[in-house]
C-alpha cells in the first residue's frame, strides 16, 4: 500500500539519495503559489525564475525516503535499533560500550544517538 504522508524535497536533499529513488517516486513541481488570506495579495514562485534548475522541488512519498535511508545506512554498515533501550553505558578511549535492556550483548560504537519519538494520531 502507497503511503498519502509526502514530504517536500529540495534538489539537493535528492541529490544526496537520488541513486536510491526511482524517477516514478519524485514528482516535480514547477509552480508553486502563496495566498494571503488576509488580502487578495498573492506570490508567484516558478521555474521560469530559477537559475540552472529544472524544478523547485519535488514531492517524495516519506516511505520512500525512509527506504533511501535506511539503504543508505546499509552501505556505510551501520546498524539501526528500533525501540530499544540502553541499560547502561560506559565511555572508553575511543568508543561507548553499550549495554541494551533487551539484549545480553554488549556493543561498542564510536557514535550514539538517542531519540525519543512522539506519535500524533491523525
Amino acid at each position: 500500500m502507497k503511503s498519502i504522508r509526502v514530504q517536500k524535497v529540495a534538489r539537493m536533499q535528492v541529490e544526496l539519495f537520488f541513486y536510491l529513488i526511482k524517477k516514478k517516486d519524485l514528482f516535480y513541481f514547477y509552480l508553486f503559489l502563496v495566498w494571503d488570506a488576509c488580502s487578495e495579495s498573492l506570490i508567484t514562485f516558478d521555474q521560469d525564475n530559477l537559475l540552472n534548475e529544472n524544478s523547485l522541488a519535488y514531492i517524495v512519498e516519506n516511505d520512500v525516503i525512509q527506504s533511501c535511508l535506511l539503504e543508505r545506512l546499509k552501505e556505510f554498515n551501520i546498524e539501526l535499533r528500533l525501540n530499544s533501550k540502553v541499560k547502561q553505558y560506559e565511555n572508553e578511549e575511543n568508543s561507548i560500550r553499550i549495554q541494551l535492556q533487551d539484549e545480553k550483548i554488549n556493543l561498542r560504537t564510536r557514535l550514539l544517538v538517542g531519540l525519543i519519538s512522539i506519535f500524533f494520531n491523525d
